[in-house]
């Protein structure tokens, strides 16, 4: 569960040693925002929750993991959509959805400079099946999406 072994961070560390560039879909700054800027009800939920949960994200995240590999799309929406329906609208509407949105404008903007680049990708499970997802929103503006394990 160390952020060191994290998947996002292995890229990362790969992409810097064979000197990739690296575009980001959100800045840190953005994503303190996001989580900074909810009502205190909303904060307080958020507290709850995660005190209440936190003898069992462990489990949860394998979990996900698990649906993730054996390519269970029903359950990886069942789990994560529990997680943030135990939230008011508020919640869903800043952490996921309007994320989403913004993501795949960017990653359409970064797209339609045409410049002949293969982009590699990495963002986190539930920006991937719940909608609006990231790639629901790439298809909308016409991109064939293909999810490949």
């Amino acid at each position: 569960m160390a952020p060191e072994y994290g998947v996002d961070l292995y890229f990362l560390k790969c992409s810097l040693e064979d000197n990739k560039e690296i575009i980001e879909l959100e800045t840190i700054e953005m994503q303190y925002d996001v989580l900074s800027g909810y009502s205190m009800e909303t904060q307080v939920q958020m507290l709850e929750g995660t005190i209440e949960g936190f003898e069992d994200i462990g489990s949860s995240l394998n979990q996900l993991g698990y649906s993730w590999i054996h390519n269970d799309t029903d359950g990886l929406v069942d789990q994560l959509s529990e997680g943030l329906g135990s939230f008011d609208a508020e919640y869903q509407q800043k952490l996921n959805d309007n994320r989403n949105v913004n993501m795949a404008n960017k990653l359409d903007e970064i797209l339609q400079r045409d410049d002949g680049q293969t982009y590699f990708v990495i963002i986190g499970s539930a920006h991937v099946v719940i909608d609006p997802s990231v790639p629901s929103e790439l298809e909308e503006k016409g991109y064939k999406i293909e999810r490949i394990y």
